[in-house]
């Protein structure tokens, strides 16, 4: 299909995969976006270290993550890690289409860990090597960091303070009219 102009996902990754949703981007998010970029010029043509996101829930990582990929001409999608096969075959089947997919339709994926509850440790484990040997652009979101063998590149993403949360308001509004009449100072 590729080879044809057809671009479209595989139909064994489709149902896994959905796009991150367009957020607008404020405050201090702005200026790590700016650093993730400049980071990517000066990394031209080098193996990239995945990329893992730490912060509170509701902090924006994805946020982040979606806009420094627009930056770079990729679309950024999500992989619920509950969904990941558990057998051996068909995890390792699912990696390389992953990877296949990555470079032929220009995308990312990010995969958020917050709630995988380490305790369950076959599931743990199934993340932890599908983070760990997967290719391509790939994020992963947490709370805290998680512990990794190969090569991240860690970056904090904390939330926004009211006057970007103001300016988030703002932007994400503009289109409606009287929709708050107002009221934003006070939301």
């Amino acid at each position: 299909d590729y080879i044809r102009g057809t671009n479209r996902l595989d139909e064994r990754v489709v149902h896994l995969l959905h796009p991150a949703a367009p957020d607008p981007i404020a405050g201090n998010h702005v200026e790590l976006v700016n650093q993730l970029s400049r980071w990517a010029e000066s990394s031209a043509g080098q193996l990239w270290p995945l990329f893992h996101f730490t912060g509170p829930t509701g902090a924006g990582k994805q946020t982040v993550a979606r806009e420094f990929c627009a930056r770079l001409g990729v679309q950024l999608y999500t992989l619920d890690p509950k969904r990941l096969p558990q057998a051996d075959v068909a995890r390792h089947e699912l990696m390389h289409l992953m990877e296949r997919e990555m470079a032929l339709s220009r995308i990312a994926i990010y995969i958020d860990v917050t709630d995988i509850d380490l305790t369950d440790r076959p599931f743990a484990a199934v993340v932890r090597e599908w983070i760990e040997h997967t290719g391509g652009i790939v994020f992963v979101g947490a709370r805290e960091r998680y512990l990794l063998r190969r090569q991240v590149n860690h970056v904090s993403i904390p939330k926004l303070d009211a006057a970007a949360q103001r300016q988030l308001w703002i932007q994400s509004l503009k289109n409606i009219k009287n929709s708050v009449n107002g009221e934003i100072d006070a939301l």
